[in-house]
């Protein structure tokens, strides 16, 4: 079904040596001139992780503790029963339709050090959220994205404690082509470095994930072996969280950091085989949507220095560029989120955004 391709080693390939980085300083401009807003009505205590919509009308809604889903376009949200492990928490979901689909929980121990204390597993259900059963469960590791791909096929990826040191890790996939019947835990990324940040399904055919830290790997085949094809140099600080592909197959990653030298992002643009643009943003950048190669909305944080004496206050954005993310203007910001982490969107020029203390929103972007 898939070609293969060559096994992951320690040696880079020429092209991933021979890559070529343009840093750029993007500029960021708060006009005050904001779009169109609905806002939701949530509690405060949920602190709200991801939303995906099926269609125009029906879509998945997440926090930390409980699942939404909305038939009427966001107009209303009913919560879904879920019967989640006591002690864990909602990581993340991924809805095949609006029927079938699945969520990853996760325990965290109280002593970080603790290796078998963490726990995680990925439960599915086929009746929109009626009932769930637990398809895979695990110790030792934690599990950050799901990818649902065509033909039965869904990918979990996350990081793998050492069992002596939990600070230490490395990649986690484990996969499916039969919708979960059975899992395969892919231990040919077990050499390297890093966990596994995000994950995404590749053009034409496979898939590709990224470290921490920039480290682009892909896969032709069904976990059969990785292949090294990109890496963002000297961003040692950064935290790449998101990368994907333009419609034309070129590579993305997006990233931010907030730290003591400061809060930005970095959205890391593949222009040609070997060359790449990357554009610095004086704000911590968690998401972005590539409506097209030069209309680009993401969101995040900006830091500002508030009262007297002066303490560093975050407030949620939401950024539009127009030219690729060269330049950027904030078209929302909401001084009570301290971050808008998630964007959404399938209806022409609408984009919905969650974020914590129960914050979605769905924005008119012109």
């Amino acid at each position: 079904m898939f070609s293969s391709c060559e096994p992951l080693g320690r040696n880079r390939s020429n092209d991933v040596k021979q890559n070529r980085v343009e840093a750029i300083q993007a500029s960021l401009n708060d006009t005050g001139d904001y779009v169109k807003q609905t806002k939701s009505q949530f509690p405060e205590s949920e602190s709200f992780l991801r939303i995906q919509f099926i269609d125009v009308k029906r879509g998945w809604l997440g926090s930390r503790d409980s699942l939404f889903k909305t038939s009427d376009g966001g107009m209303t949200w009913f919560r879904v029963p879920l019967k989640i492990p006591k002690g864990t928490s909602l990581r993340t979901f991924r809805f095949r339709n609006f029927e079938s689909g699945w969520i990853v929980f996760q325990k965290h121990p109280q002593d970080s050090l603790d290796y078998n204390g963490s726990e995680y597993g990925i439960m599915h259900t086929g009746t929109g959220g009626r009932s769930w059963i637990l398809q895979y469960s695990g110790v030792g590791g934690q599990l950050d994205q799901l990818q649902v791909l065509p033909q039965d096929e869904v990918w979990a990826a996350g990081r793998e404690f050492s069992e002596r040191n939990t600070t230490r890790n490395h990649p986690m996939m484990i996969h499916t082509a039969d919708e979960g019947q059975h899992w395969i835990n892919d231990e040919s990324l077990s050499q390297t470095e890093y966990g596994l940040t995000a994950l995404a399904a590749s053009k034409p055919s496979g898939v590709i994930a990224t470290t921490v830290h920039g480290t682009v790997l892909k896969t032709d085949g069904f976990g059969t072996s990785w292949k090294e094809i990109a890496a963002i140099e000297d961003e040692p600080q950064t935290f790449f969280g998101q990368l994907g592909q333009t419609d034309d197959g070129q590579l993305w990653l997006l990233g931010g950091a907030d730290s003591l030298e400061g809060a930005w992002g970095v959205l890391a643009k593949q222009t040609s085989h070997n060359s790449w643009i990357k554009y610095r943003a004086d704000a911590y950048l968690s998401a972005a949507l590539f409506i097209t190669a030069e209309k680009i909305v993401a969101c995040g944080h900006i830091v500002v220095e508030a009262g007297t004496p002066p303490s560093h206050q975050r407030k949620g954005i939401v950024l539009l560029s127009l030219d690729g993310g060269l330049t950027w203007k904030v078209i929302y910001k909401d001084s009570s989120v301290s971050s808008i982490k998630e964007l959404e969107t399938v209806e022409r020029n609408v984009v919905w955004a969650v974020g914590d203390k129960g914050f979605v929103v769905r924005l008119d972007i012109p």
